[in-house]
């Protein structure tokens, strides 16, 4: 097929969702030449400045960590905990799962 065929917004669609696997992060050359941490990263040294590619799934990780940490999830969680916590007693305690009624047991 040739390239005058193809839709460009197809192409586009393609490099954007290869370009989103990875982030790339810069930074001042300085600042990670007396990281404590640079053996274990291992940014990518350029010129003037320092790239280091972090993958998709490490900034979401990252991001639901920090949502972790406010307040607002602590609050979801009791509240989760809570409703899950119901069935779980009716079960466990009151046998609910085999209760008698109309039809197979």
């Amino acid at each position: 097929m040739s390239r005058e065929g193809m839709d460009i917004t197809n192409e586009k669609d393609i490099y954007n969702r290869l370009e989103k696997l990875s982030e790339r992060l810069y930074g001042c050359i300085g600042f990670y030449n007396s990281c404590q941490y640079k053996d274990r990263c291992r940014p990518h040294f350029l010129k003037t400045r320092v790239r280091k590619e972090v993958s998709w799934k490490a900034v979401g990780r990252a991001k639901q960590l920090q949502y972790m940490k406010t307040e607002e999830f602590s609050w979801y969680a009791c509240f989760r905990n809570g409703v899950e916590a119901i069935p779980s007693l009716l079960r466990r305690r009151y046998h609910v799962d085999k209760i008698p009624t109309h039809g197979k047991n």
